[in-house]
């Protein structure tokens, strides 16, 4: 079974108004390792995920959202 781990750090700074906002938000996700003959698809994998993703193209539009994909 493989197992897939995210953890997020977002960053607060104040708008013009004074209000805190988020800025940033770091996305980090570690999976098991991957075969090396699957890299070339695990690239396609986060490609498509990431165009998909309704949460993060949604934040995006007001968010630096900044994603990493780890595999030992």
């Amino acid at each position: 079974m493989k197992h897939v781990s995210t953890k997020v750090h977002a960053t607060l700074a104040r708008n013009d108004t004074g209000r805190w906002r988020v800025q940033i938000l770091r996305v980090n996700i570690k999976a098991d390792p991957v075969n090396e003959a699957d890299r070339e698809r695990m690239r396609r994998c986060v490609e498509i995920f990431e165009d998909f993703c309704v949460v993060t193209q949604s934040v995006r539009k007001g968010i630096d959202v900044q994603v990493a994909v780890q595999s030992d």
